[in-house]
């Protein structure tokens, strides 16, 4: 009898372990393209985000024999985006974890004011038409740790986070991790079923250049309570 029950509760456990693995989607930067003299990770594509400013320079780079986004800035503004609309269900997979690290800061950048509002990377997640709403989360310079702020320009709403800043170690991996579902939630009273991701970096305002590198992204399930997901 005994060994009929342990062997139920393992036949769920797996079932449930396998059903939540099916659901993860994780972007490695291993599926890539090559277009021209650049490697790029395939159905990514770049957007500038003025047209005063030439866009961010995105491809992948070789690090520790691994391909890692490469993010680089130079008096330059854009988004790396990725349509995951019919990929991806916030309902069910509502954890955003990636891993990112800065070679070099915009100096003097703070996103408090519009005159300085660079960042070498950041990480966005972005739904709608018209009206586009926006959750950010950004390694800022000079702005404090844990602010947060709402910006808006034309019919764009980004509510922004500043995860990192200068304070932490340049050339160094972190990995960060968001309820994305309850932050969109709680900026915009409801979780996107169509939602975009993307990488941006901005030096176009400090008139300086950034690098940074994004290792991978993943959207997974909410741990049971008591856990935490390893790092």
């Amino acid at each position: 009898m005994y060994k009929n029950i342990l062997f139920l509760l393992c036949f769920v456990f797996c079932s449930v372990f396998s059903e939540a693995k099916d659901l993860i989607w994780k972007e490695d930067f291993n599926n890539t393209v090559v277009k021209g003299s650049k490697s790029l990770p395939r159905d990514w594509y770049s957007k500038s985000m003025t047209f005063l400013s030439p866009c961010t320079d995105f491809f992948i780079e070789k690090v520790d024999g691994k391909n890692a986004l490469k993010v680089y800035s130079d008096k330059a503004s854009g988004l790396f985006m990725y349509n995951l609309s019919g990929i991806v269900d916030l309902n069910k997979t509502p954890i955003l974890r990636w891993r990112w690290k800065v070679l070099k800061l915009p100096p003097g950048a703070d996103g408090r004011g519009q005159k300085k509002d660079d960042q070498a990377v950041a990480i966005y997640v972005g739904a709608g038409t018209i009206m586009y709403r926006t959750v950010a989360y950004r390694w800022e310079t000079e702005t404090p740790k844990g602010t947060v702020e709402d910006v808006s320009y034309g019919t764009t709403s980004i509510k922004w986070y500043c995860i990192r800043n200068k304070t932490d170690s340049l050339e160094k991996w972190y990995v960060e991790e968001r309820n994305i579902a309850a932050d969109f939630k709680k900026a915009y009273g409801f979780i996107p079923d169509k939602f975009i991701i993307s990488v941006a970096g901005n030096s176009q305002y400090t008139k300086s250049k950034s690098e940074a590198l994004v290792d991978w992204i993943e959207f997974v399930p909410q741990p049971p309570q008591g856990l935490t997901m390893k790092k």
